[in-house]
């Protein structure tokens, strides 16, 4: 640019010093453009470059703790009427909970970062998104999944519990007869005997009611 505009200086006036002049302005403007469209260019690769780099982090650290996650949730015990299988079964989704709730804040940053990336990068965009919505919705399922699982086992629980609460007073009546039962004096011929044995038996069966 400087050696043309020196022999822009140095040219006699008239159609080729116009046609020089000209040449320069465009060359000049299409140089500045370029200078402008490089800085405009070196910007946006320097604000993309931490949100590609917190994308990728987050989106390769969830990817295959989903799968892990999955896997478990996939081998859990099903869920069955005794107290400690549902013990058991309670505590292996109390820390699949813990897991996946620990783990929220990179399912979030994989959904946030992964936008800015599209919005700051004129490539790839169509798979960061594919990639991130994937990542996403198995988190989503799983969590949802999970929740479904702790809803089954919070009602099988509470039905045992009820149904407990109803066999135990059986239970005891059981008991209460049976021991009545052995206390008894051997069955014999004496009928008076007999019918007052299960006088006794009818009077425990009613006193255990009452109470």
């Amino acid at each position: 640019m400087k050696n043309g505009n020196n022999l822009l200086e140095s040219a006699e006036p008239g159609p080729e010093k116009d046609e020089l002049e000209a040449k320069l302005a465009d060359t000049e403007k299409r140089w500045n453009d370029l200078k402008q469209s490089t800085a405009n260019h070196l910007a946006r690769v320097n604000t993309a470059l931490p949100e590609a780099e917190k994308y990728s982090e987050s989106a390769s650290n969830l990817g295959p703790w989903l799968t892990e996650t999955e896997e478990k949730l996939e081998s859990l015990e099903p869920i069955v009427a005794s107290p400690d299988a549902l013990d058991k079964l309670s505590k292996a989704v109390e820390l699949l909970r813990d897991d996946i709730n620990q783990h929220k804040p990179e399912r979030d940053a994989v959904s946030v970062t992964s936008e800015a990336v599209i919005d700051l990068t004129e490539a790839d965009g169509d798979i960061v998104r594919s990639e991130a919505k994937d990542e996403v919705e198995r988190y989503d399922k799983l969590d949802a999944a999970l929740a479904s699982r702790e809803k089954e086992l919070a009602e099988v629980r509470d039905l045992l519990e009820e149904y407990q609460g109803l066999v135990k007073p059986v239970d005891k009546l059981l008991e209460t007869v049976d021991a009545a039962l052995q206390s008894q004096s051997p069955s014999s011929a004496d009928v008076g005997k007999n019918k007052e044995d299960l006088d006794n038996i009818k009077v425990q069966y009613v006193n255990f009611y009452c109470t």
